[in-house]
């Protein structure tokens, strides 16, 4: 039951964010009632936090533990590409969500700090040596690690925030939409190895 209804409460966090779920919701949706959800969490913004984290734990681990020393550059950018954008493809709901909650939260820059900075440092510094390398061979242009994570994650995110509003005036189907969220990836990819190359 107490996997239940984190399970449950990570469904509805995401879909309508931490001040639209009652912990009344939580234990309907889960088929208890509401004194379990407090006899396992305590409170709503206990569990909240909980949530929050393992939805960033998730991030971090499919995102930086896909990082191959062994690749080539390109592969590595297109794996970091292609993770980030397979996670958020698995999670419509996480860009909002995370734009929402990080805006009207104060805990949540806390609970970002715990899960990813203790990971995204060793990756960062790894990235930027394979970076500065290929700079220096001259096969890449000068661009900061900090920049380059940027350009991938805006041109990933972009089609997700803006999926609601396309997908009305477009009025595409099921099978539609996942031709547009791939053609997007594709594009993203290209988009990313093209503006690294040097000139």
């Amino acid at each position: 039951m107490e996997r239940l209804i984190l399970s449950v409460a990570k469904d509805l966090f995401l879909e309508k964010g931490f001040s639209g779920v009652s912990t009344t919701d939580i234990a309907a949706k889960a088929g208890c009632n509401q004194a379990l959800v407090h006899y396992y969490f305590r409170t709503k913004s206990n569990l909240f936090k909980i949530v929050f984290k393992d939805v960033l734990s998730q991030l971090k681990e499919k995102i930086f533990t896909s990082y191959n020393s062994k690749a080539s550059f390109e592969e590595k950018i297109t794996e970091i590409i292609d993770v980030h954008f397979s996670m958020l493809q698995e999670n419509p709901y996480l860009p909002m969500f995370l734009m929402n909650e990080i805006s009207n939260n104060k805990d949540i820059s806390l609970i970002i700090q715990e899960v990813f900075l203790s990971s995204i440092y060793p990756v960062m510094d790894s990235l930027q040596k394979d970076l500065q390398t290929e700079i220096a061979e001259g096969r890449v242009r000068e661009i900061s690690v900090f920049n380059l994570l940027l350009d991938i994650v805006s041109l990933n995110l972009f089609i997700f925030i803006a999926e609601p509003v396309m997908k009305n005036i477009l009025g595409y189907n099921e099978k539609e939409r996942q031709e547009v969220i791939e053609e997007r990836k594709n594009e993203a990819k290209k988009v990313i190895l093209l503006r690294l190359k040097a000139n």
